[in-house]
């Protein structure tokens, strides 16, 4: 059987409001400093681990949510995305899942190969969730919730030279 999900205070959903930015941010700085040879690595695998966390929140997985998870529907109660979208994000997490927290074949075969659509694919990733989020924080009703979410849309949006 489910656990059964707990309403959501008002106290919690501005708490949650800065967790959302953080990974938006994170998400954002992890990205813009993936040139940096000597970390690159590990800047790409932190921006797609906030990634991850963003499509979780955005969208789920295809497996379900956990109850104890950040949902969007907290902010906006019919929130929801196009097939086309929610299909999008749910191959994205596959791929994550792949790099971040998976020993897999594909992964050890992109890396032999000099493949530069990883990097490509992350680009469009950012990109696209930043689109979503902004679409996101323009549906949020309150100001207490709505203003933290939109400043980090907007500084990611400067930051990746989109805004």
């Amino acid at each position: 059987m489910a656990k059964q999900r707990e309403a959501v205070t008002e106290v919690e959903r501005v708490r949650m409001a800065g967790h959302i930015g953080y990974e938006l941010s994170a998400m954002a700085d992890a990205f813009l400093m993936r040139e940096d040879t000597a970390c690159g690595v590990f800047t790409m695998e932190a921006c797609w681990l906030h990634a991850r966390n963003l499509i979780e929140f955005l969208v789920g997985r295809p497996s379900g949510r956990n109850p104890n998870d950040i949902w969007a529907i907290d902010y906006v109660a019919d929130w929801d995305v196009s097939h086309t979208v929610r299909n999008a994000m749910h191959r994205h997490l596959e791929v994550l899942d792949q790099h971040l927290s998976h020993l897999a074949r594909t992964r050890a075969a992109e890396h032999t190969s000099g493949s530069d659509e990883l990097p490509e694919a992350t680009a469009r990733l950012v990109v696209d969730l930043v689109t979503l989020l902004r679409d996101f924080s323009s549906r949020v009703q309150s100001d207490a919730h709505s203003t933290p979410l939109r400043i980090a849309v907007q500084v990611a949006e400067r930051r990746l030279g989109r805004g």
